[in-house]
């Protein structure tokens, strides 16, 4: 984390001598993978596990999604909080469980400053992790789905036949 504080810091200081000002609209977090599989090693701290629980899942996320944009708002000095773009993680990284990926659902759902843009599955990679046309593909359907507000992966009616 202290790595995205000194990035916002030395953009800060980029445009300032340049007599120019920072604006974030959006965060985007890609993450999700290394929670569906326990490590009793890496998780917050050395030597704890990684968390695999999908509300305390949801609860860091949450908590990360405030932290960031509480740094930007203080680092910029902008008024509006940048929105939070997540996606679903799916496809090989899922195990027996929805765990991570419904946290990510679920904080979508209850927070209006988090947008799902949904899985991932559908874009190209190499062994899992987007390739350059993936995350442009990725970026697209977010911009998409942003401008129209879009639900991805929520049932919203479904009739009896």
């Amino acid at each position: 984390y202290n790595d995205f504080r000194t990035s916002l810091e030395l953009a800060s200081n980029v445009a300032g001598s340049m007599n120019g000002k920072m604006y974030c609209p959006v965060i985007f977090w890609m993450q999700g993978e290394f929670n569906y599989d326990p490590n009793p090693e890496k998780g917050l701290r050395a030597n704890v596990p990684n968390t695999t629980d999908k509300q305390e899942y949801k609860r860091l996320l949450i908590q990360l999604k405030d932290n960031m944009q509480n740094d930007i708002l203080k680092q910029y000095g902008q008024q509006e909080k940048p929105v939070f773009i997540t996606y679903q993680t799916g496809a090989q990284y899922m195990r027996d469980t929805l765990a991570i990926s419904m946290a990510q659902l679920e904080a979508s759902n209850e927070y209006a400053d988090i947008i799902c843009a949904g899985p991932i599955y559908p874009m190209t990679d190499r062994g899992g992790h987007l390739d350059a046309n993936g995350y442009r593909w990725f970026g697209e359907m977010s911009t998409i789905r942003q401008r129209c507000r879009a639900r991805p992966l929520n049932l919203c009616n479904l009739p009896r036949l």
